[in-house]
């Protein structure tokens, strides 16, 4: 047909109400507040211009309200001003030129779907917002968009099925839905591929025991948001999602999933990361083999159930002491650049085994962080210390070292057999495990004073008077305290009875002691 086609303000009944197939119209057709009992069908129609049913009022109840498989319209498809359908929409295989608008319109199929517009292919934008209301599944699944996806403002309800599937779609200009999108049922973007970043701002999904987000493999160029009052009842999945840049759940509320509120294995973050700032979760959240490449923030978090980082690589772990996980925190393989502000965890345990990082940037005392250490679930292990004490001689706190391993050796003590342990306590009294060096100095000078004192009292007799030098109680003592120590007093005088016994203790001692200071002063050098 040549020039404008115009149905507006016609009232059609039948089954079907209207049959257009393949109909051709070289500009555009136009059936503003139309009212419609019964199908109407337009798949294959060709249209030069746009195809424009503002306000239209279309009703099939339990069939199709409006079919247009494979329409062509070359300057889009134009739906709004109240546009209402009681029965499904179909716009499969669609192309909708510079637009595809449906703002503020009303579909209504529970239970089914209410929109089929799957692979749909609209040179500019995509626009389901502004009241757009759905009571079924609206699908866009494998839709080609090079504008953006707007939901702003839209209501989806199809609980507990899929309230809008957007999987495996191309978006050129982002997916937007916010300003108090709410979703009834899950929503689905797995395998979409979106130029631009994804915002699910102030959004609400609510699918409670269910999915509410599944974006499995996911690749977004930009941001994904669900920040600024983000609530989602049920799960979210991100198993293999790739953020280009920053994945943001700034102040976000999580609850009611079936198992982790958040599953992230796989998941791939080119920036931060960031669960802080009021972010609160009911439940798991499991973020195994996740790689971050800024910050990984939860910092001011509550988490009231376990926080599965096993695997996860962060260029940095932000805590602080307004963090809280209620259950436990699984470290197991991790690795960070920087731990930052306060050791990561709550009053449950944590799993450390295998966990690296570079440094800390933490004005907290060592005995915090020891603390933390010893709340590892899986008993001693020899690993976090390490680890720790590596890090102190890193950055230069070779005292902190000492500590950490010498808090090492009187953990792993607990784990050995009883006459273990009391050789243990022994070794940590005297020297503290070689670690504490002053503790031997002051045994040193403990010992030398009883030996000085107990020589002077009674002198052991010389083995050649003719050739002894004069007795000097302090310097024999001494003689006996140091090992390569040549004060020519020891190999000249014979103890007898208890001063000979004396004698061979502070020999003994003298050797661990020496030991034990020597080891302690090539410490220090080595640092310096």
């Amino acid at each position: 047909m040549n020039g404008i086609v115009s149905l507006s303000h016609t009232r059609l009944h039948g089954d079907p109400a209207l049959n257009a197939v393949s109909l051709a119209v070289e500009r555009d057709l136009i059936s503003t507040g139309m009212s419609a009992e019964g199908e109407c069908r337009f798949p294959g129609a060709q249209i030069g211009g746009r195809l424009v049913l503002d306000g239209a009022r279309l009703e099939h109840r339990g069939g199709r309200a409006l079919t247009a498989d494979g329409l062509i319209a070359q300057r889009g498809v134009f739906c709004l001003d109240k546009f209402t359908a009681v029965g499904e929409v179909r716009f499969p295989d669609v192309q909708a030129g510079p637009r595809f608008d449906m703002a503020g319109a009303t579909l209504h199929n529970p239970g089914r779907t209410a929109l089929s517009a799957e692979r749909l292919s609209v040179e500019g934008e995509l626009l389901l917002d502004d009241g757009f209301t759905a009571d079924g599944q609206v699908s866009v699944r494998g839709s080609t968009v090079q504008g953006g996806l707007s939901l702003n403002g839209a209501t989806l309800r199809n609980r507990p099925g899929v309230a809008l599937n957007a999987g495996r779609s191309t978006l050129d200009n982002g997916l937007y839905a916010m300003d108090g999108f709410t979703a009834y049922g899950e929503v689905q973007i797995g395998g979409a591929r979106v130029h631009g970043s994804v915002n699910f701002g102030g959004a609400s999904l609510l699918n409670p025991g269910k999915l509410a987000l599944l974006a499995d493999r996911l690749e977004v160029s930009g941001r994904l948001f669900c920040g600024e009052g983000f609530i989602a009842q049920g799960q979210i999945r991100l198993v293999d999602a790739r953020i280009g840049s920053s994945l943001l759940l700034t102040g976000a509320h999580l609850s009611d999933a079936p198992g982790p509120a958040i599953r992230g294995e796989g998941l791939t973050v080119g920036a931060i990361l960031n669960c802080c700032d009021g972010f609160t979760s009911d439940q798991e959240i499991s973020l195994v083999s996740a790689q971050v490449a800024s910050e990984l923030c939860f910092e001011t978090a509550t988490i009231h159930a376990d926080l599965d980082l096993r695997s996860v690589h962060a260029a940095m772990l932000r805590t602080n002491a307004a963090t809280s996980i209620g259950g436990t925190l699984d470290l197991r393989h991790a690795a960070a650049v920087v731990l930052r502000d306060r050791p990561p965890g709550g009053p449950g345990p944590v799993r450390l085994d295998g966990f690296a990082y570079t440094t800390v940037e933490s004005s907290c005392p060592t005995a915090d962080w020891l603390g933390w250490l010893k709340k590892n679930a899986g008993g001693y292990q020899p690993q976090p210390y390490e680890q720790l004490a590596a890090v102190y001689r890193t950055i230069g706190h070779d005292a902190q070292a000492r500590t950490v391993l010498l808090a090492k050796q009187r953990q792993r003590r607990r784990a050995l057999p009883f006459p273990l342990q009391i050789w243990g306590y022994l070794q940590d009294w005297v020297v503290g495990y070689g670690y504490q060096p002053q503790k031997a100095a002051l045994w040193l000078t403990v010992l030398l004073a009883i030996g000085t004192i107990a020589f002077a009292t009674g002198h052991p007799a010389p083995l050649a008077r003719s050739q002894a030098p004069q007795f000097n109680p302090f310097l024999y003592a001494l003689d006996l305290l140091i090992p390569i120590a040549g004060f020519g007093q020891r190999n000249a005088f014979n103890p007898l009875g208890w001063h000979h016994w004396l004698a061979a203790t502070l020999i003994a001692a003298g050797w661990i002691l020496a030991t034990t200071i020597a080891a302690g002063i090539t410490r220090v050098l080595s640092r310096q």
